[in-house]
């Protein structure tokens, strides 16, 4: 993927896209919310109905990769913070950095409806919202910093994160850099000091035909920095009873999602984010139905480049 800003004014600008199918994309972005007024490209047909799959896969990644290079190159917020790697890679950090009181206060609930699904003894905080065994459940939790990291990161530090994501090869090398490159972007960014709010459940109920999402409760009136989008778990085994794994399984979630955050883009993921696993719901399911992305979701097989986290496959699935 590549792009250029070809023509701007107080309002938006106008960029040049070439995605990974070496098409040209011609896009008009509009500062104030990041609407597209404008998309022209000549490799494929107008109307999404006449497209392939990838075709229209191609299109989408154009728009969005589009939108973050405003938000790189101008700063205008036009991309959702919770589709953005920076953002998502320190809000794992910090759930990483989190002491046991302090994950129980913020993520007990979506703990104990996740340990609902396969142990009898603990009651669901909230209802499934289907029993069709053909269905799948993904259990929705909002995530906010305590910082406004995308007014606090330039470009020079949006790079250090970025560094980091490039060279570190493990999970813990990769959050203990990471925790430091916040600390070096401002002393009140010390992700031991960083605290997190969270919203309340949510659902997405997806079956042949249809989905149903029921947006998290209680949600803040700001911007979402993350999202957990995990699956219920069905089977128990002792590695996810204590609390301790399960904020490891928080922060390796959060790390697919910033693998996945580079996939929606159409490019290829720093090799620190290289990890099997469940991430984004949405990717998910382009990885199950795109032939042009690997199954990384899944850590059942092997995908060249990438690695199974320390603690098991415990997303099988």
């Amino acid at each position: 993927m590549r792009a250029s800003i070809e023509g701007e004014d107080e309002e938006g600008c106008g960029l040049e896209i070439l995605d990974n199918d070496g098409i040209e994309h011609w896009i008009e972005i509009k500062y104030d919310r990041g609407d597209i007024s404008y998309h022209e490209q000549d490799g494929y047909p107008d109307k999404p109905a006449k497209r392939t799959n990838e075709g229209n896969e191609h299109v989408e990644q154009a728009r969005r990769f589009a939108k973050y290079h405003v938000y790189r190159e101008r700063g205008y917020e036009t991309i959702a913070r919770r589709h953005l790697p920076e953002v998502v890679a320190a809000v794992a950090v910090t759930v990483a950095s989190l002491s046991p009181e302090e994950f129980d206060e913020q993520f007990g609930t979506y703990y104990q409806q996740f340990r609902s699904t396969f142990d009898a003894d603990v009651e669901p905080v909230i209802d499934p919202p289907g029993t069709d065994d053909d269905g799948t459940i993904v259990y929705l939790q909002d995530v906010y910093l305590d910082a406004d990291l995308p007014d606090l990161l330039d470009d020079d530090q949006i790079d250090a994160i970025q560094a980091a994501l490039d060279t570190e090869t493990s999970l813990d090398e990769l959050e203990s850099q990471l925790g430091q490159d916040l600390i070096d972007i401002d002393s009140l960014l010390n992700p031991a000091s960083l605290s997190v709010k969270t919203s309340g459940l949510g659902t997405i109920y997806q079956r042949a035909g249809s989905e149903s999402i029921t947006e998290p409760s209680g949600s803040l009136d700001r911007p979402t920095d993350a999202r957990l989008q995990l699956p219920p778990k069905h089977d128990s085994t002792d590695e996810y009873m204590s609390p301790e794994t399960f904020q490891f399984l928080i922060f390796h979630h959060l790390v697919c999602q910033v693998r996945d955050c580079y996939l929606r883009l159409g490019l290829e993921p720093p090799e620190a984010v290289r990890v099997l696993g469940i991430g984004t719901y949405r990717q998910t399911i382009r990885n199950q139905y795109l032939d042009m992305f690997p199954p990384v979701h899944s850590t059942t097989s092997p995908v060249d480049g990438y690695r199974l986290p320390g603690i098991g496959s415990h997303l099988e699935g």
